[in-house]
C-alpha cells in the first residue's frame, strides 16, 4: 500500500496539529451532516476544483501501457466546510497500476482540487512510499490523504486526480475505502466542525476494461454502385512485335481435277519455225506442219515438244505452235512462210509483233 498526505510544508508544529485533528475526527460524526456523493469518475471532462460534470463509472478497451487519468470527486459539501479527504483506491494489480496522484497547490491558491481552491490556505504534505518501485503503486491499494488549512471550501469539485495504466488484458473494479478512520466501505471527507467526518449519502465506484474488445464483423449485403458516364479509350502507342507461331502446319488436300493454265516465265529455248523441236529449221519442219494443215498423222518430234496447233507461251505472249506468221491460225500460209525460210527466199509478211522465222525464242 502507498500512503500519501498531500499539502505544502510550512512547519512541524502546524503539521502535528493537523494530524491531531485527524485523530480527533476518528469515528466522530460532523454534527449529523453529510455530503451528497463521493465518486470515481472515469472521464474527467467537465470536472474542476469547484464543479463536477457527468460522472462516468466505466472505461473499456483501454490500450496497454497508456496513461489514463481519472478523478475522485465529491458533491454537496455542507456549510461546515471541507478540511481534508482520506481514502484507499483499491484495484486489481494483475491488470493495472497507479503511476501518479495530483492534489497539489503550487502556488498556494491553485484551483486544482476543491480542498485547496480557496486562496489563503496552506496545504500540508507528507508522503510515505513502501513500494519497491518509487513513483508507482502496484500492490492493489493506494492510500491518499489531503489536508488544507485556512478558509474551508463547500459545494462540489475534484478532490484528487489519479493516473493509472493497463498492464494486461482484463477488467478491474475500482473501489474506495477508509480503513484508517473506521469506514471500510467509503472514503472519508473531513469536516472543520470539531475535526469530525461527514457521512456519505452515495458512493459511486467504477471499473476499467483493458484491451478486451474483439471486433465482430456484421453480416450484410454489399450493393454495388453503378458507374455512369462515357469511357474514353486511351490509345496505345509503340511498336507491335508479332509472336512467331511454332508447330507443324498440315496442308488440306484439294480434291478434283486441276487444269494448268500456261503462264509466262522461264522456259525452253527454241527456234521460231522449228516445228518438230529438233533444233534446226528444215524441210522436215515444213512437212510436220503440212500434215497438221491436212489433218494427217503427225510426224515424230524431239520431245518435249508442243504439238502443232496447241497453245503455248513464246517470249511471254500466248501463241499457237506452228502459227509462224502470227495471224492466229494454222494454215498453208504458215507452210509458205516456213518454206521461204528453208529456201532462203524473201520472207512473207507477219502479223506484228511476231518473231522472225529462225530467230531464237523462249517457250514456257
Amino acid at each position: 500500500m502507498r500512503t500519501i498526505l498531500m499539502g505544502a510544508t510550512f512547519g512541524l508544529a502546524l503539521m502535528l496539529g493537523a494530524f491531531a485533528l485527524f485523530a480527533l475526527g476518528e469515528n466522530t460524526q460532523a454534527g449529523g451532516s453529510s455530503v451528497d456523493e463521493v465518486a470515481i469518475d472515469m472521464n474527467p471532462t467537465g470536472n474542476t476544483s469547484t464543479s463536477v460534470g457527468t460522472i462516468d463509472p466505466a472505461l473499456s478497451d483501454v490500450a496497454l501501457n497508456t496513461p489514463v487519468t481519472i478523478d475522485v470527486v465529491v458533491k454537496g459539501v455542507p456549510a461546515d466546510g471541507l478540511f481534508g479527504v482520506g481514502f484507499e483506491l483499491n484495484y486489481d494489480p494483475a491488470f493495472i497500476k497507479v503511476t501518479a496522484v495530483t492534489m497539489t497547490a503550487t502556488p498556494i491558491g491553485s484551483v486544482n482540487v476543491l480542498q485547496f481552491s480557496t486562496a489563503g490556505g496552506s496545504p500540508l504534505i507528507n508522503q510515505s512510499d513502501i513500494d519497491t518501485n518509487p513513483g508507482e503503486d502496484a500492490d492493489g491499494s493506494l492510500r491518499v490523504d489531503s489536508v488544507g488549512t485556512g478558509p474551508q471550501e463547500t459545494g462540489s469539485g475534484r478532490v484528487s486526480a489519479i493516473t493509472i495504466e493497463c498492464i494486461a488484458s482484463g477488467t478491474s473494479a475500482l473501489t474506495l475505502t477508509d480503513s484508517i478512520n473506521g469506514s471500510p466501505n467509503a472514503a472519508v471527507i473531513y469536516s472543520t466542525n470539531g475535526g469530525g467526518v461527514y457521512s456519505v449519502d452515495t458512493e459511486s465506484e467504477a471499473s476499467i476494461g483493458c484491451a478486451t474488445s474483439v471486433v465482430t464483423p456484421t453480416p450484410g449485403t454489399i450493393t454495388p454502385t453503378p458507374v455512369t458516364g462515357t469511357i474514353t479509350p486511351t490509345p496505345v502507342t509503340g511498336t507491335i512485335t508479332p509472336t512467331p507461331v511454332t508447330g507443324t502446319i498440315t496442308p488440306t488436300p484439294v480434291t478434283g481435277t486441276i487444269t494448268p493454265t500456261p503462264t509466262a516465265g522461264a522456259g525452253t529455248d527454241r527456234l521460231w519455225g522449228d516445228t518438230d523441236c529438233d533444233g534446226e529449221i528444215s524441210t522436215r519442219d515444213n512437212q510436220a506442219l503440212l500434215r497438221k494443215v491436212l489433218s494427217q498423222a503427225a510426224l515424230s518430234q524431239t520431245e518435249p515438244c508442243t504439238d502443232p496447233g496447241n497453245l503455248t507461251y513464246i517470249d511471254g505472249t500466248e501463241r499457237l505452235w506452228g502459227d509462224w506468221d502470227c495471224d492466229g491460225e494454222i494454215s498453208t500460209r504458215d507452210n509458205q512462210a516456213l518454206l521461204r525460210k528453208v529456201l532462203s527466199q524473201a520472207a512473207l509478211s507477219q502479223t506484228e509483233p511476231c518473231p522472225d522465222i529462225g530467230n531464237p525464242v523462249e517457250e514456257s
